[in-house]
């Protein structure tokens, strides 16, 4: 479940955040739980997850799933928080932050397993890179929530006897209106409501997604759907049908009783035995907290005003300065911005984007290109793929003339933006040109006239390209 801005509160706007009883972090690949359970419970609830990851690297719809560890925060013990469930009926979210990705959970016990699956679906759709409408982001997470492990094989789609008692005895809100569900829609927000929007997203979904009728053109139909088109149309050009015969259908399915599932041979997770578990620090725990409040931009200034709270207890850790300093981004504060992130590089932070905000906002500064190079190098030492990071660099190193610099820097580049492909191959011809590299500066200019959109970059290109003809007479008449 997505919550809004509000539910993002969850996690602390009233003191104290840390209970007294003892948190521990158990970690195993691809997760890592904060919680106050013991090991073996600790272990148990890891497993769902696993089996979850298990499933969808079997099922197809995630080739790839990121390597990053996913941050697991289960509150149960915590005895606030109920309170910061402003919305009712709400016992989970997931939300990508700056420092990774977070499930929160109100209570990780088996009864909530379920709710566990569906914010991991969450995750994986986010990671897939699909622009889902609300129903079908949701009827995704709910279909998948009903995972079955069973040996080395999982079943998906048994449907669960509260949906189905929803659908039988609430007036159903029509695909119109379902399909018109937004962030800020009664059933999306209204306890009420949102019982019967997420059974009939589930209903729908799990038609559309596992009926023979319907889920062999159910992938067409979610990259179309993700492509933006409008539902309707999508349903018009995948199925051949109008709204009304799909509606019918819908309610003919239901009445079927039997609904299908569908049954994946999956990897049975032997992770436990490389579980590692740990004290928690306080710290750690209230930077997640910290975390995700400041990298929501629908957040309030309760939030923020938690984040400032959290931090001023922790001055000399770069990871507060961090959250302080994306918190002034976000709300366009570029100078206060600055401060923080510098702050961030002075406690030694190794957040490649923190560190590469800080040169970026210096430079907009005018701080002088000795200033901004080694935190533009320090990020490339963390992560060379920063490519921002490194075509900035070439840049600054033209600037202070460190061609050497410059050149090495350009040609690292796996690949350039067309719109910034004529500045970056002029910069390289300039830099070979100024070091005498006369064929080197002909080919980089040769690539930059391909990419030359304006009759100024032209101009320049054939300026350059008389001073390197210039050189080699020069050269040939030594």
């Amino acid at each position: 479940m997505r919550l809004t801005s509000t539910i993002l509160l969850l996690l602390a706007l009233r003191a104290p955040l840390y209970p007294a009883e003892r948190w521990v972090k158990v970690s195993v690949p691809h997760f890592e739980l904060y919680t106050q359970m013991d090991r073996e419970q600790a272990m148990q609830a890891l497993q769902v997850f696993e089996q979850a990851r298990s499933f969808f690297l079997a099922a197809g719809f995630a080739q790839v799933l990121p390597g990053d560890t996913v941050r697991i925060l289960d509150l149960a013990s915590d005895r606030d928080y109920t309170s910061y469930l402003v919305k009712p009926g709400a016992y989970a979210m997931y939300q990508r932050g700056r420092r990774g990705d977070y499930i929160v959970m109100r209570s990780l016990t088996p009864g909530h397993y379920e709710v566990a699956v569906h914010e991991y679906t969450h995750y994986v759709l986010e990671h897939e890179g699909l622009k889902l409408p609300i129903w079908l982001n949701e009827g995704l997470a709910e279909l998948y929530s009903t995972l079955e492990p069973r040996g080395e094989q999982c079943l998906i789609g048994q449907p669960r006897a509260g949906r189905l008692i929803v659908l039988a005895t609430r007036r159903p809100i029509g695909l119109e209106t379902l399909f018109a569900v937004d962030q800020s829609s009664p059933y999306y927000n209204d306890p009420d409501k949102m019982s019967i929007f997420y059974a009939e997203s589930w209903a729908l979904t799990h038609m559309l997604a596992v009926s023979d009728e319907y889920s062999k053109r159910f992938h067409s139909f979610l990259s179309m759907v993700s492509s933006g088109r409008d539902v309707r149309e999508v349903i018009r050009t995948v199925y051949g049908k109008e709204l009304p015969s799909v509606e019918e259908d819908l309610q003919t399915y239901l009445r079927r009783g039997n609904l299908p599932a569908l049954l994946f041979n999956i990897h049975e997770s032997r992770t436990s035995k490389e579980a590692t578990i740990a004290g928690l620090e306080k710290s750690e725990l209230e930077l997640a907290v910290a975390d995700l409040l400041s990298s929501n931009a629908r957040a309030g200034p309760e939030a923020a005003a938690k984040v400032r709270e959290l931090a001023g207890a922790h001055p000399q850790e770069a990871g507060f300065d961090e959250v302080l300093g994306y918190l002034a981004l976000r709300e366009n504060r570029t100078d206060e911005a600055r401060t923080h992130f510098d702050d961030a590089v002075n406690h030694l932070s190794s957040d490649p984007v923190a560190i590469y905000n800080s040169a970026r906002l210096q430079q907009a500064a005018g701080a002088a290109p000795s200033e901004v190079i080694p935190k533009l190098q320090r990020v490339l030492a963390l992560n060379p793929d920063y490519e921002p990071a490194r075509i900035d660099l070439g840049f600054t190193a033209v600037k202070a003339k460190q061609f050497e610099l410059a050149i090495s820097a350009f040609s690292r580049l796996k690949s350039i933006d067309p719109k910034v492909a004529f500045e970056v191959y002029y910069s390289m011809a300039y830099s070979a040109l100024e070091l005498r590299q006369s064929e080197e500066a002909r080919t980089a200019l040769e690539a930059a006239q391909q990419y030359a959109r304006t009759t100024e970059q032209q101009k320049q290109a054939g300026n350059l390209e008389r001073f390197i003809d210039r050189q080699n007479f020069a050269s040939l008449a030594r």
